[in-house]
């Protein structure tokens, strides 16, 4: 039997558990993604030929890291029965950005 499959359960169990008490909510929105199709197809193509994978949740997270730069304060966390801000550093992420004409 795998390492994986003795711990999984551990881990399901640390994962409810962690999940059960934080505040969350989710939110549904349709939208006219036809730019972000044609956004990606333009940037797989500048790429290809090289080790690179454009997937829609690279834009999705580049849109978000933009959100939280620009509106920090909605970067919280629930601790002590009230909200408190997010701090985290994003200068030594060993990430490197894709580069792209159209991505900027």
């Amino acid at each position: 039997m795998s390492s994986f499959r003795r711990a999984a359960p551990a881990l399901a169990e640390r994962f409810d558990a962690s999940f059960k008490p934080s505040a969350h909510f989710y939110l549904g929105v349709e939208v006219d993604a036809t730019q972000l199709v044609e956004l990606r197809a333009s940037c797989v193509a500048a790429v290809q030929g090289e080790e690179a994978r454009i997937t829609f949740t690279d834009f999705f997270l580049k849109a978000m890291a933009r959100s939280l730069s620009e509106m920090p304060s909605v970067n919280t966390f629930w601790q002590n029965g009230k909200s408190s801000p997010g701090s985290r550093s994003t200068s030594d992420s060993p990430l490197k950005p894709i580069r792209c004409s159209l991505f900027p």
